[in-house]
């Protein structure tokens, strides 16, 4: 039985082909900004889990939106006040991830070797804005339909994803781009780039 009942159905619908259309966007970006760093000699890791993470992305908007339609409860005030807040911020790391690497921004994960690393914006506070953005709207949206078990689940499957980006990145950084002498981290394993 689909779940018609609630008046928030419509909204939450139109919301994650909002956000669906917002990800097809940052790829189409990402290509671009992609084509300019091949050309500067850049270098591209994670291939494998890049993949993994595609697969996520389209699976956890598909989840989202099948759950809200098979499971028959009406989300509480403060479900969707809490999804909210934590979709909204996580929208805001992402988004100022965005616009402080500009060019050198893109969904994979590569690395012009030499190149300085980006200190500046959003990456002043924190290293990595657009993982903890994307883990925050995992937990977030499926919250907002009332949801809690799927966002638990698809927020722990999406930190264990970002967590490993994150490895790989790290590993490729510190191997091109002198990023342990920055943050004052070592990497031990860089068997993942």
């Amino acid at each position: 039985m689909f779940n018609f009942n609630h008046s928030s159905s419509l909204a939450y619908t139109i919301l994650i082909g909002l956000i669906a259309l917002q990800r097809v966007a940052e790829l189409i970006y990402s290509k671009k900004n992609e084509k300019r760093l091949f050309e500067k000699g850049a270098l591209e890791f994670g291939k494998k889990t890049y993949v993994l993470i595609v697969i996520y992305q389209t699976a956890w908007l598909l989840t989202c939106l099948i759950g809200d339609f098979f499971v028959l409860n009406t989300p509480s005030f403060i479900e969707i006040f809490i999804g909210f807040i934590l979709l909204i911020v996580g929208q805001f790391f992402r988004i100022m991830s965005i616009a402080t690497l500009k060019s050198r921004w893109t969904t994979k994960i590569i690395v012009v070797p030499s190149e300085p690393i980006i200190q500046k914006g959003i990456y002043r506070y924190l290293k990595h804005p657009n993982y903890l953005g994307v883990i925050l709207e995992s937990f977030a949206l499926p919250l907002m339909a009332g949801l809690w078990e799927l966002s638990i689940i698809l927020g722990i499957i999406s930190t264990i994803v970002m967590l490993l980006k994150t490895h790989i990145e790290e590993s490729a950084l510190i191997k091109y781009c002198g990023y342990d002498k920055i943050f004052g981290t070592s990497s031990k394993s860089n068997e993942l780039c």
